[in-house]
């Protein structure tokens, strides 16, 4: 496949996997389906009319590139709710530091609700690239 975006930018936008080489491959027009598969969908946070996971301490959230999307809605409405002391754990992994989207946002989410909210970026492609 060829890289996506501008050539000017220094940017590899070359997706490695199969979902994303197949979406690369749609020409304008094309359609696409998609499915919701519930087992996927753990929990709610609005839950009959209730805010928050009850009797739940810890979150963890993992994203890595655009995934991060969804993430950051359900983030909004988490950490606007001062009544649910849910601590949220976000994994948020990129092949390099200029591909992390929303870094300045996510950076002052975890200073503003320091005692709520840890953010954790990983760069790198393979194990051994993140470990140096």
């Amino acid at each position: 496949y060829q890289e996506w975006g501008d050539p000017a930018h220094q940017h590899s936008y070359k997706p490695a996997g199969a979902v994303s080489n197949y979406v690369h491959s749609l020409k304008l027009g094309d359609e696409m389906n998609f499915k919701l598969i519930r087992a996927n969908v753990k929990l709610q946070y609005v839950n009959n009319g209730v805010k928050g996971f009850p009797g739940v301490q810890t979150i963890t959230m993992i994203a890595v590139g655009a995934g991060l999307a969804p993430m950051v809605q359900a983030l909004h409405e988490m950490l606007a709710n001062a009544e649910d002391l849910t601590s949220i754990v976000f994994l948020y992994g990129n092949r390099t530091v200029s591909d992390i989207l929303l870094k300045s946002q996510l950076d002052d989410w975890q200073e503003k609700f320091a005692r709520k909210f840890k953010m954790v970026y990983v760069i790198g492609s393979r194990y051994n690239e993140v470990r140096k």
